[in-house]
């Protein structure tokens, strides 16, 4: 059960999710939004992976689910790189799991990436937007659910006067609620410097717990419309089994 999402769920919506890489409970939550989301509309998910994996994601929806289906998703260089931020986890795989599973129940769904490879002067941000509002664009009817680092769903610079992914499908036209995620404490994989050595395990620190679901906030300053609540979260770690 998400509590709030009946409120927010309806053929056209689009919900921006920003988390905290590398849980085992954000993923899930989205996959959870996708199977409520199935039931009134079709479905498209959008995911911070580089879109060359695109194919391989494709062909892995369409699958029996193996165990050489999941080897072969992996598979790729996204999935095999040394420097394991915590998108290319094993949650992530669950998330698409989840997706494979609703399409051969018969759902409307599918899932498209919206990253790509990029260099320091390079606007990745805007870059995510254009992907993802084409992807929008072809699916004017079904429920979008985008799922990136939380800075990328805000509406507003911040501290770092940067135009997110957010407040450029905002300028798109796109109408957009961004979400940040709530954790009750626990623990979470990603990076806190730039070499793969600084990725791995790290603690979170306790937070009050709250129902799992939605609450919407007008007031909020912070660049997002409101939060959702996961409980306590686990680290997961990467998918592919080199690491």
């Amino acid at each position: 059960m998400i509590v709030g999402a009946d409120k927010l769920l309806r053929p056209g919506a689009r919900l921006f999710f920003g988390e905290l890489h590398g849980t085992e409970e954000t993923p899930a939550f989205v996959g959870e939004m996708a199977r409520l989301a199935s039931k009134l509309s079709p479905v498209r998910v959008g995911l911070e992976i580089v879109d060359e994996e695109q194919p391989a994601i494709d062909r892995y929806l369409t699958s029996t689910g193996s165990e050489a289906d999941r080897k072969a998703l992996v598979a790729g260089k996204f999935w095999t790189d040394a420097f394991q931020d915590g998108r290319r986890s094993r949650a992530m795989v669950g998330l698409l799991e989840s997706m494979r599973a609703l399409k051969h129940g018969g759902a409307d769904v599918g899932v498209f990436a919206f990253d790509g490879h990029f260099e320091a002067k390079d606007d990745r941000d805007l870059g995510m937007a254009t992907r993802a509002h084409a992807a929008i664009t072809l699916a004017p009817k079904a429920i979008v659910l985008l799922l990136a680092g939380n800075l990328h769903a805000r509406k507003t610079q911040g501290q770092l006067k940067q135009t997110w992914m957010a407040m450029r499908l905002v300028e798109r036209g796109v109408e957009l609620i961004t979400l940040d995620a709530r954790y009750a404490g626990g623990s979470a994989w990603f990076c806190t410097g730039p070499t793969p050595s600084d990725c791995g395990p790290h603690p979170l620190l306790d937070g009050e717990a709250h129902p799992r679901g939605i609450v919407l906030d007008g007031k909020r300053d912070d660049g997002y419309d409101g939060v959702f609540d996961v409980g306590r979260a686990t680290a997961s770690p990467p998918a592919h089994p080199a690491h």
